[in-house]
């Protein structure tokens, strides 16, 4: 165990004491990148100065009514880092107290409620393990693996490597840039604690929007070794006994000692910036629902309908940028109780369009959306579409069922055995008509066992149009730690030709029903669309023919895993040329 520094805080956490950033149990118990080692400066290279307006803690400039501001985080290792514990649940917990300590310390320096919404170690055979041997490479093949629905669901992942050693990296960019956010650090379980937590704040420091002390004009600190510091630096003075520590956004884990010579705790004016940054970009849980087509034909109009519960101080707006350019703004017309709508007139077909829209109240001020995590625009195109495949399994289309590697759970085109004894198992089809393909289909003990099991499609013709296709899956598994999975892939042009992930789920679709209180139809079925922007990075120019595989997995350690898919449709759609 490290050392304990006294003049650190004391901070308390359920049957965990942090005792100076030591650990002990009481006795009734895609991007571009910016590395951590680099060429810092001022301003445009010389000693501008950067006017920062005084602090300000988050907690007093969020009103209290709006609702609180939450940071969501992920925490995720490689198996390299995870076998420095004794079990991939030891590595999980470690990362969880240290996602637990995270939350604490934001939430006391500026305010910030921290939810650490998941936390995985795990090894991706569709991964970068083992490819990257530096932070830099690693953080690369990240950014180049298909979208994870957990990823995109929080602001900032934070990736701990024992596999590959650098600098710390983490994206640019502040909590005002949409999309996934990622920390990458190289590094060991025997790191500590201590060092681990500060280089986890100072990652999500930069998030929020904070800087390097370094780069303020005059410095906040000194800390920063000669070759690291931009020409506002004047000497390197690294802390002693008896000088201050630097600051969260310091150089100052640089100089002998590492991160210890950092505090837990940022300078004030990084304070203010963080401040600033959550009050403008980190907008509250809205109680809103939205329904907004993403295409349609020439013939209709595009109808916009949201609801809220929010009390709202005048009409909400929809903000439309077409693709001629230039921005309309409409405003909302009440046609219910708390329901709002703004129609759009039928336009030509190619047409697309992007939107937005405010909403102003009382207690948040105007509240744009959408926000938050995986945001993106409304869209919305004027297609004429064509349904090339659907298949509801009652009937064969041409499916394959392959043996895998695993020795259980084949896949079958069944009608779900339904036995209320097997809860894991799908209770009925998704959509009422009796068949779907299942993870074998018998009653009892029937689930993916020793690896993993596909489901192989025929082949499909394809224009060269956009093109969106909808399914319907079922998954229901007991070991969550990302291990066990269900993913889709496609291959184009031809047999021998790579296949590449478009879709994957680790988590279960849904709860487990009552075995006393069972439903007519399973509510664990959910209904997923890979829409045309999915596949314009993936399909080759002048592909015209493709295939689906759905291939279900039993990771490590083994547990119950059953899949089915029912539903699939695969739609083109286009313009008469």
């Amino acid at each position: 165990m490290e050392q304990c520094k006294n003049r650190n805080r004391r901070l308390g956490f359920g049957g965990w004491i942090l005792i100076g950033l030591c650990w002990v149990t009481p006795v009734w118990g895609g991007p571009s990148q910016h590395a951590e080692e680099g060429e810092w400066g001022c301003a445009g290279g010389g000693h501008e100065r950067w006017e920062v307006p005084a602090p300000t803690l988050a907690a007093d400039a969020f009103g209290a009514s709006c609702g609180p501001r939450v940071l969501r985080i992920g925490l995720t290792c490689d198996p390299a880092y995870a076998s420095g514990f004794a079990t991939d649940e030891e590595a999980r917990n470690y990362l969880a107290l240290l996602g637990h300590a995270t939350s604490t310390v934001l939430e006391e320096e500026i305010g910030l409620s921290v939810s650490v919404d998941w936390v995985t170690c795990l090894e991706d055979p569709d991964g970068p393990v083992g490819i990257a041997a530096n932070t830099a490479d690693l953080q690369a093949a990240l950014r180049a693996l298909p979208p994870r629905p957990e990823w995109e669901r929080v602001h900032a992942v934070l990736f701990w490597s024992g596999e590959a050693q650098g600098a710390d990296r983490q994206d640019e960019g502040s909590l005002c840039d949409a999309g996934v956010w990622l920390a990458v650090f190289g590094s060991s379980p025997q790191a500590g604690l201590s060092s681990e937590l500060r280089r986890a704040l100072h990652a999500l420091g930069h998030r929020l929007g904070a800087r390097h002390t370094q780069d303020f004009c005059p410095p906040l600190d000194e800390c920063a070794p000669m070759q690291h510091a931009g020409p506002c630096q004047e000497r390197w003075q690294c802390p002693t006994p008896q000088a201050l520590e630097g600051t969260l956004m310091s150089a100052c884990h640089l100089c002998p000692g590492g991160w210890q010579n950092v505090a837990l705790t940022f300078h004030p004016r990084n304070r203010s910036l963080a401040a600033q940054a959550i009050e403008s970009c980190l907008w509250p849980d809205l109680d809103l629902s939205v329904d907004a087509p993403t295409t349609r034909t020439p013939q209709e109009p595009w109808v916009v309908r949201w609801r809220t519960a929010l009390d709202l101080a005048g009409l909400p707006w929809l903000d439309v940028v077409r693709t001629s350019g230039g921005v309309e703004r409409h405003f909302g017309q009440r046609v219910g109780q708390q329901t709002y709508e703004v129609v759009l007139p039928p336009d030509p077909c190619g047409t697309y369009l992007e939107a937005s829209f405010g909403l102003p109240t009382d207690a948040c001020g105007t509240v744009p959306w959408p926000h938050g995590p995986g945001a993106g625009p409304l869209e919305n195109s004027v297609v004429e579409a064509q349904l090339v495949f659907a298949d509801d399994g009652t009937i064969d289309r041409g499916w394959a069922s392959l043996l895998g590697t695993g020795s259980a759970g084949f896949w079958t085109r069944a009608q779900p055995a339904h036995d209320p004894q097997w809860p894991f198992g799908p209770l009925s089809d998704s959509q009422g008509d009796g068949w779907c393909y299942v993870t074998d289909n018998r009653p009892g003990n029937s689930d993916v066992d020793d690896g993993f099991v596909e489901l192989l499609g025929p082949w499909w013709a394809i224009s060269p149009g956009p093109m969106s296709l909808h399914f319907d899956a079922f998954f229901d598994v007991v070991n969550t730690n990302g291990e066990d999975r269900l993913v889709a892939e496609v291959q184009f042009d031809g047999p021998g030709e790579p296949w590449s992930a478009v879709w994957r789920w680790s988590v279960p679709t849904g709860l487990r029903p009552d075995a006393n209180v069972l439903p007519v139809s399973d509510p664990r079925w959910r209904s997923f669309a890979l829409p045309a922007p999915v596949w314009e990075a993936l399909r080759p120019p002048h592909a015209t023919q493709m295939r689906i595989r759905f291939v279900a997995r039993d990771g490590w350690p083994p547990s119950a895993v059953e899949a089915g898919i029912d539903r699939v449709e695969l739609v083109t759609s286009g313009c008469p040329q």
